[in-house]
């Protein structure tokens, strides 16, 4: 049986919660790459080794790192690929190259579709370089998957132009990525306490500590599917539904 109950409890026991961390799914990120030329379209992928972002929107701070394995990158040609490794990125000297975010604008919703403007340096073949990457973020519960398009103009940045005679390159390359990450924040304090399963959808706005004890004090009984604000009255109280 269904059942809402609705309560309305003070700031006292539920707080925003200002800073998330976003710690991204190494096998299931997506960087693909293409570069144009005379004779036809480059299209390659890297892989990832790491990566977690925290995010901070009450002062718009971004911190964490994006570590990708340039060592992994392949188009398909294994003599293209050897050239580009040894000639163009030098994989074997600079294994890897790294995002690290300063500061984003914008709002990821709990539920459904927003974008992100994430700020920051792109460490790549031993040098540093301002990037700013919009982010479309699609959101379903505490697992949000992110997608962004960017150009690196690699021969401006210090990288060899493979070029000859005969074949054409572009001095520039368009980077897509497909980000699958996970929420860690209160959220999952909040199932430990309360024995939620893995798909009860919780407003991820809340400091769960103190709410816990507001619910065991109320004599809230039975298994909860979900728990949101409804309501915030922005006088100190807000309004929460329970769900079970």
């Amino acid at each position: 049986m269904k059942k809402a109950v609705l309560l309305l409890i003070s700031a006292v026991t539920c707080t925003a919660a200002s800073h998330t961390t976003f710690d991204l799914d190494a096998a299931q990120t997506e960087i693909k790459f293409s570069v144009q030329s005379t004779l036809h379209t480059v299209h390659g992928t890297f892989k990832i080794k790491r990566g977690s972002i925290q995010l901070d929107s009450q002062t718009g701070k971004s911190s964490g790192e994006i570590v990708i394995d340039l060592a992994s990158g392949e188009s398909g040609n294994g003599p293209r690929d050897k050239r580009m490794h040894k000639e163009i990125i030098e994989s074997q000297k600079y294994p890897d190259a790294v995002f690290t975010p300063d500061h984003f604008e914008g709002h990821i919703a709990p539920q459904g579709t927003s974008g992100i403007d994430v700020h920051g340096d792109f460490r790549i073949h031993g040098a540093d370089h301002d990037l700013t990457m919009h982010f479309q973020v699609q959101a379903n519960i505490s697992r949000y998957i992110a997608t962004t398009h960017f150009t690196i103009p690699y021969v401006q940045w210090g990288m060899k132009n493979p070029s000859n005679f005969l074949l054409k390159v572009a001095d520039t390359i368009d980077v897509e990525v497909r980000a699958v990450a996970l929420e860690k924040s209160q959220v999952g304090d909040l199932r430990h306490f309360l024995g939620l399963g893995g798909n009860a959808p919780i407003d991820r706005n809340l400091a769960f500590g103190q709410q816990l004890t507001f619910f065991q004090m109320s004599g809230f009984a039975g298994e909860v599917r979900s728990v949101r604000v409804v309501r915030d009255h922005h006088n100190g109280f807000a309004e929460l539904l329970i769900e079970s």
